[in-house]
């Protein structure tokens, strides 16, 4: 009985599934996990958005989240898309979205 417990504790966690690639603004991003030193990176020229391949599955999130931002708003400041990056995603997972 204990299992069916946990078993159904894990169905009822929201996690957002990293798609392989993702639309911004009419541009085809490959989106992809590779070893690196930064969290994430989007590449404007290659169309490519990489997240550092031993993220926690929130970290993955957060880093999406945040490269996808970039792609909209290239002309943004780092800072400016941190600060969205966070309140968009504490909004998602407290809405239950992701």
């Amino acid at each position: 009985m204990p299992q069916r417990k946990s078993i159904q504790r894990r169905k009822d966690l929201q996690t957002m599934r990293i798609p392989k690639k993702i639309v911004c603004k009419n541009i085809t991003y490959k989106v992809c996990s590779e070893n690196m030193d930064d969290w994430g990176e989007i590449d404007y020229i290659k169309k490519t958005i990489r997240y550092k391949k031993n993220l926690s599955q929130k970290s993955k999130e957060h880093t999406l989240i945040h490269e996808i931002l970039h792609g909209l708003r290239p002309e943004w400041t780092e800072r400016r898309v941190n600060l969205l990056a966070r309140d968009l995603y504490k909004c998602l997972k407290g809405n239950k979205i992701i």
